[in-house]
């Protein structure tokens, strides 16, 4: 994907061995399942490096333990620079360096906290995205129903979306959610997110959409049929200058630990100027 490519080129130039030394790479299992609607089997990669650490999912369960633990102490750029890592391994080490290489100013974020229980922070995340929607395309009226499209679906959202009286629709590359339905609706295959935006008038696109490497294609369609675009990312949660730079509306960076693991969240939201 251009995107990570140009990504990698920012950090690789405006660093030095000693900062993109990899002192951790944690690959956890995850099973979740937040809603009764939704169950998640992923697994999550946690780098750190001097400069910061970055996560990545991945839908990859397995990997060579014997590989990562050679990874530990290297310098950086040969894992970025080698064809068969799996892409959201590089994705994390990436995710740990841009975010403190090229920050928004502060004065243009607006951070979120809270601390709760596992369900009271779904919902307090959910708010946040509803919020973010209804300020760029309005709430519905009798005159009118907005249409609003989630790539990489998550059922907590959809929910609030149909219960605010929004038309919506999801698509995801998952086998066990696509051609299915959640929340009652039906979610189609991910390959035809790109022909449901021309109908939609906002999408809410997760950070899988970075770790597919379908992001891109995302921004340029949004772009297209001038589709409002809100990211909401765990995955490359740091990429939000560039990202906003390219097109996106909102950026919304939930840091790690995620809402998903006990105590506080923490949540960016960063807009577009």
């Amino acid at each position: 994907m251009e995107s990570l490519s140009n990504i990698k080129k920012k950090v690789l130039d405006n660093t030095d061995a000693t900062q993109r030394r990899l002192i951790s790479l944690f690959p956890i299992g995850h099973l979740h399942m937040p809603t009764p609607e939704q169950k998640y089997d992923l697994r999550l990669y946690l780098a750190q490096t001097p400069i910061g650490q970055g996560c990545s999912y991945t839908e990859t369960k397995t990997f060579d333990y014997n590989l990562l633990h050679d990874f530990l102490g290297q310098d950086t750029k040969k894992i970025l620079e080698e064809e068969n890592i799996e892409c959201a391994i590089k994705i994390s080490i990436l995710d740990s360096m841009y975010g403190s290489l090229f920050p928004i100013p502060q004065k243009d974020i607006i951070s979120k906290s809270f601390d709760g229980s596992h369900s009271q922070k779904n919902d307090w995340r959910t708010d946040i995205v509803l919020h973010e929607v209804e300020r760029l395309i309005g709430k519905n009226n009798a005159s009118h129903t907005f249409k609003v499209l989630n790539v990489g679906v998550v059922a907590s959202f959809i929910k609030a979306l149909i219960n605010a009286g929004y038309d919506v629709t999801g698509s995801d590359f998952n086998k066990t959610i696509a051609e299915d339905e959640l929340t009652g609706i039906r979610i189609e295959n991910g390959e035809k997110t790109l022909y449901l935006i021309k109908d939609a008038d906002l999408v809410i696109a997760t950070g899988m959409t970075i770790a597919t490497e379908t992001l891109d294609e995302i921004i340029q369609e949004c772009r297209k049929h001038c589709v409002k675009l809100i990211v909401f990312a765990e995955t490359g949660h740091s990429f939000a200058s560039y990202y906003l730079n390219e097109g996106v509306d909102v950026f919304l960076s939930e840091h790690f630990p995620f809402y998903s693991f006990m105590g506080p969240s923490k949540i960016d939201i960063c807009r577009k100027n």
